[in-house]
């Protein structure tokens, strides 16, 4: 029930967000997630393990937006009409 009421409240918002925020912030998530599970497998230990996924989704956030700083520089979006 609680998810669900999440869900609902949070449905409005999330709509007027352009859906390549949405795309970014889940591949930032997916990433991770994935490299802390997998890192995990090979017993791999982290420092302060039960915050890893937040600090990675952290990092993948720099360099997600540094990348995209640096793309916008080479190639700037045309201007709409």
């Amino acid at each position: 029930m609680l998810i669900a009421g999440a869900g609902v409240a949070l449905r409005e918002p999330l709509q007027r967000l352009p859906e390549t925020q949405i795309k970014l912030g889940m591949g930032v998530a997916l990433t991770a997630f994935g490299t802390y599970f997998t890192a995990e497998g090979l017993h791999a230990h982290w420092p302060l393990s039960e915050l890893a996924p937040l600090y990675l989704a952290g990092l993948f956030s720099i360099a997600a937006w540094l990348a995209i700083r640096r793309l916008e520089r080479a190639a700037p979006a045309p201007e709409a009409i």
